[in-house]
């Protein structure tokens, strides 16, 4: 019985944990990189996201940017040189070629989706202490209960990010879509993506950590 007791209690506790951890997760799915590419590493980008909001526009690009200072890679949110609106391509030849940009990140929302998983049953051990009046004493009794599987249903955020490099040659160098799982604030979504894009550009070696 003692054994199962620590199994409930064992379960319980990881509920709790996952709980205070939080849902949200997110992970880079349909990704791609162009394998011929031997450099240079991007080291001054524009990040460029595309977006009706302006508000999300900037948390957005300025997300990016700072997730690239931590290699001290110069990056310039589009809205300080287009505060009006996102640049078009006809606008971006100029703005590339004045503040010598090398690379380039465009990033969008994508329509979101749904998630179904099983969750499997499984069965606890619960304890019910009783008094006695024939024995005139408090006895505790054991029995396993049942908790049936069920679907759980989650609503999955999806967005692309393409990275190009810029100049005369600019051509698409990396591309993936990340899928954030209940997100809870945008702030949060937003760092996740955004380590997990910086992370996967600095291991490919498209950019590099600045000494």
């Amino acid at each position: 019985m003692k054994m199962r007791s620590y199994v409930t209690v064992a379960v319980g506790l990881f509920c709790i944990i996952a709980l205070l951890q939080g849902c949200a997760t997110s992970g880079l799915v349909k990704q791609w990189s162009d394998t011929s590419f031997r450099g240079p590493s991007l080291s001054n980008i524009l990040v460029v996201a595309v977006a009706k909001d302006p508000v999300k526009r900037r948390v957005w690009e300025d997300a990016f940017v700072a997730g690239l200072a931590k290699l001290a890679v110069n990056a310039v949110p589009s809205y300080r040189l287009f505060p009006e609106a996102i640049p078009d391509s006809s606008q971006m030849p100029a703005a590339v070629a004045q503040y010598a940009f090398n690379g380039i990140i465009v990033t969008r929302r994508l329509p979101k989706t749904v998630s179904t998983t099983y969750v499997a049953g499984y069965v606890s051990t619960e304890s019910e202490t009783k008094y006695s009046r024939r024995r005139q004493e408090f006895r505790t009794y054991y029995h396993d209960v049942e908790h049936p599987g069920y679907i759980d249903t989650q609503k999955v955020a999806n967005r692309s990010i393409d990275v190009w490099t810029a100049g005369a040659d600019s051509r698409p160098i990396w591309s993936a879509v990340s899928e954030t799982t209940e997100p809870t604030t945008l702030e949060d979504m937003n760092r996740d993506v955004v380590n997990l894009v910086v992370g996967d550009l600095l291991r490919k070696g498209l950019v590099i950590k600045a000494k």
